[in-house]
C-alpha cells in the first residue's frame, strides 16, 4: 500500500492519507480512480493546445438524457459518494429513481423486463439490452440537476461521462450522431483527442478474471443501479455496497479469485 504521507495515486496532488486513504491503489476501485485521472489528463491536455473544440460546455446536459450503462465498480464508487449526502438528499434521489423505474414499467416494459432478467449464462440478454438501450426514452440521469444542467457527482462521474462528445476512438470510427449538437462522430473526431489507448482498460471495468478467462459482469443504467441500492437502503437504513472490502481494500487479482457470487450475492 502507498505510504500515507506520499502523494495520492489519484493524481490530485494531495497526500494519500488526506485523499483516498480508504482505497487500495491496486484494488478494482483504485484502478478505476487512476483511469479516471488519466482520462481527465488526456482530454484536458489536448484542449489546452486545440483551437477548435466540440460544443460541449458547462450547463449542457444533452448527453445526460441518453441511455447508457455503467460497470459495477463505477456504480460502487457512486454509492460510496452518496454516503456523503444528507438523508433529505437521498430521499429526493430515491423518489426520482422510483418515478423513473415506474415510467419504464409503464412506458417501456421491454426495457424494464430486460433489466430484471437474470443474465447468468444467457448472452442473448446482453445483446437485447444493447439493442433496446439504443432507443431514447427522454429521461434525465437521476444524478443530473435539471435546473442548472450540472452533474451532482461530477468528480466521480463514470468513464463514458468523461469522454462522450469530447473524445473519439480510432478503433471505432463508425459515423453516428452523438447528440443534437454533434451530428457526426467522424467530423467530431477531427477536433477531439483519441482515447483508443484506454479501450481495453475501459472494457475491463466490467469483467473479472475467472479460471484464467475474462468473464463479463453485466452493466446497468445508473437508474437501475440506484434502484438496487435503494432496495437495500430501505431495508437497512444505510447505503450498502456489496462486497465493499473486496473492491476497495483488496488487490484486483485477489478479489477476482474470491469472485464466487455475482454483485448481489447470487451464485454464478
Amino acid at each position: 500500500m502507498s505510504e500515507r504521507n506520499s502523494t495520492c495515486f489519484c493524481g490530485s496532488g494531495k497526500k494519500y492519507k488526506k485523499c483516498h486513504s480508504d482505497v487500495l491503489p491496486e484494488s478494482r476501485a483504485g484502478i478505476l480512480i487512476k483511469l479516471y485521472s488519466e482520462l481527465n489528463e488526456t482530454v484536458n491536455d489536448y484542449y489546452t493546445h486545440q483551437i477548435e473544440k466540440p460544443p460541449c460546455q458547462k450547463g449542457c446536459s444533452s448527453c445526460c438524457y441518453q441511455n447508457f450503462a455503467i460497470s459495477f465498480i463505477e456504480a460502487k464508487l457512486i454509492m460510496k459518494e452518496l454516503r456523503k449526502w444528507s438523508r433529505d438528499e437521498l430521499n429526493e434521489l430515491m423518489k426520482i429513481t422510483h418515478d423513473q423505474i415506474e415510467y419504464l414499467k409503464i412506458n417501456r416494459p421491454d426495457v424494464y423486463r430486460n433489466l430484471e432478467e437474470d443474465s447468468t449464462g444467457r448472452g442473448a440478454i446482453f445483446f437485447e439490452q444493447i439493442r433496446i438501450m439504443g432507443d431514447s426514452y427522454g429521461l434525465p440521469c437521476p444524478l443530473l440537476n435539471v435546473e442548472n444542467g450540472a452533474c451532482r457527482i461530477y468528480e466521480i462521474r463514470p468513464a463514458i461521462c468523461r469522454t462522450h462528445g469530447v473524445s473519439h476512438r480510432s478503433d471505432n470510427l463508425e459515423d453516428v450522431e452523438i447528440c443534437e449538437h454533434i451530428p457526426s462522430s467522424k467530423e467530431n473526431s477531427k477536433r477531439t483527442p483519441d482515447i483508443a489507448q484506454f479501450t481495453e482498460r475501459i472494457r475491463n471495468l466490467s469483467t473479472i478474471e475467472y479460471e484464467l478467462k475474462q468473464m463479463p459482469i453485466r452493466m446497468y443504467p445508473i437508474v437501475y443501479w440506484l434502484k438496487m441500492m435503494f432496495n437495500a437502503y430501505e431495508r437497512f437504513g444505510e447505503i450498502v455496497i456489496p462486497f465493499e472490502d473486496r473492491e476497495f481494500s483488496m488487490s484486483k487479482t485477489s478479489a477476482d479469485k474470491m469472485q464466487g457470487n455475482d454483485l448481489y450475492g447470487r451464485r454464478r
